[in-house]
């Protein structure tokens, strides 16, 4: 379940106005996906919904803009809410023309009292933010007045447009809008354009770590297998994390710790992730393997080995019991005289 706050102040004088873009979010979020009302509480107004087959509370705070955080936490708390992984707050951003988006996973306030509010009563900067642009403002101009005004014909038009394009009908928040900063990239552009589709490697270098996983995805969809290798076990499992915010459907393969393997009776638990890892391989068109250069050089079983040795049953048909042996063994599975976990036969 996700809890979506779409932040800004209540009452008609503020209605449209930049400041609650957040708002105007959310009311198109109900339409769209038809969400009802669910009334009031913790000093916010929410609705219960599915969008895009998750269950979903739709917030608009009522306690004015500065103190957003208070229904935010209230409301986390009742419906028992991880903020870290299923939280994600909409708000105005002035550093963005009108229309753009971004998205982050976690970060500071950047001086939003909203943000500040939220951020200082969950204790945590590590939620999802989707920032919409709302436009610097005018040279001799006071902050709240521009953010209390509302746009120009030509303003609203882009953020509409930017509104629906951070709901398309196929989620909350489109894949395009993580997609569409990378575009204005000069690197991802050359990457793109020189890479030969469904082959080859690509290196990605020169971006901070949290940088990485957001350009993987961005070139992803250039190739059906894709494996992400990182230079040890740590940032392999912090890459895989980071990408699972943008794809769910991404494997992590772990490397053979040998103290761990020692420790793990003969390594079931590794056994177990390295199988759902083959699995996936077999039973998705496309997937992501998430993996460190000792997970990769430590025995990477050929997708095409393991097609060969799949074992076939069918009703009523005779079983080799020592060819089946043979073939389990050789995938990994471990020979015991009690079976107790997943890895053995």
């Amino acid at each position: 379940m996700y809890l979506i706050a779409g932040l800004g102040n209540p009452g008609r004088q503020f209605e449209h106005t930049r400041h609650n873009i957040g708002f105007d979010t959310i009311d198109l979020l109900v339409e769209r996906h038809q969400v009802p009302q669910s009334g009031v509480r913790c000093k916010g107004m929410y609705g219960k919904g599915m969008i895009a087959g998750e269950k979903v509370i739709l917030l608009k705070p009522l306690t004015y803009m500065n103190l957003s955080g208070e229904a935010v936490r209230g409301l986390a708390d009742y419906f028992k809410i991880d903020p870290e992984k299923e939280l994600i707050v909409i708000y105005d951003d002035i550093d963005l023309e009108p229309g753009q988006i971004r998205i982050r996973k976690k970060g500071s306030a950047g001086g939003h009292n909203g943000i500040k509010d939220i951020i200082a009563r969950l204790g945590t900067q590590n939620f999802i933010r989707v920032r919409i642009g709302v436009g610097a403002k005018p040279k001799d101009w006071d902050l709240a007045d521009h953010v209390l005004s509302r746009f120009t014909d030509k303003e609203r038009k882009a953020v509409d447009e930017a509104i629906s394009l951070a709901d398309n009908g196929r989620g909350v928040i489109s894949m395009e809008a993580f997609i569409e900063p990378l575009r204005e990239l000069a690197e991802f552009d050359e990457i793109s354009s020189r890479i030969c589709r469904n082959e080859g490697l690509v290196q990605v270098a020169g971006c901070v770590e949290s940088q990485k996983a957001h350009f993987i995805y961005g070139l992803s969809g250039l190739f059906p297998y894709r494996l992400i290798l990182a230079p040890d076990e740590q940032r392999a499992k912090q890459l895989y994390e980071d990408y699972r915010f943008y794809d769910r459907n991404v494997c992590y393969y772990p490397a053979k710790d040998l103290l761990f393997f020692q420790a793990d009776i003969h390594g079931n638990l590794l056994i177990k992730q390295r199988m759902q890892v083959i699995r996936s391989m077999l039973e998705q068109e496309e997937v992501t393997v998430v993996t460190s250069v000792d997970g990769c050089m430590d025995c990477l079983i050929p997708l095409k080995s393991i097609y060969e040795n799949l074992i076939h049953l069918e009703a009523g048909s005779t079983i080799d019991l020592e060819e089946l042996e043979r073939r389990l063994s050789w995938l990994g599975y471990e020979r015991v005289s009690q079976v107790e976990s997943s890895g053995q036969f």
